[in-house]
């Protein structure tokens, strides 16, 4: 039993640099209300994930809100596929909590932007309906 326990401790130790790297990558977070809002948890990450694209962007620049990412860069920092992206921006536009557009000369990149009253809005109506008789 001793030398099970040993082998596995020489194996975690020997763990190769960019597998360690692999395996304690940044994790992702999403606000938990925003499952319940939405009625789902890609559309959850996708505005939780929009949410800190958009307070990056607004350190940068005067963006007013809106931001670029590819439909790779979406892949690498979520893990979503293209079809769950696509859903979970269908989900959160049919409730009007998204917003895309082109700007700029062809070939323009697609920008999006969370409406921010709509969530704001959704999100009190959310909170007093569970915790009306505690506010």
């Amino acid at each position: 039993m001793s030398r099970q326990i040993e082998r596995k401790s020489a194996n975690a130790e020997s763990l190769p640099p960019e597998l360690l790297l692999e395996v304690f990558a940044e994790p992702i977070m999403f606000h938990r209300c925003y499952v319940t809002l939405t009625g789902s948890v890609t559309a959850a990450l996708v505005l939780s994930y929009a949410s800190y694209a958009t307070e990056e962007m607004a350190q940068e620049t005067h963006s007013d809100g809106w931001f670029v990412k590819t439909v790779a860069q979406w892949q690498c920092d979520t893990g979503l596929t293209r079809t769950e992206l696509e859903s979970a921006r269908r989900k959160l536009k049919a409730q009007g909590l998204w917003e895309e557009r082109r700007h700029g000369p062809p070939p323009a990149p697609l920008q999006f932007r969370i409406n921010q009253a709509a969530l704001s809005d959704q999100l009190r109506a959310q909170a007093l309906a569970q915790w009306g008789d505690l506010l």
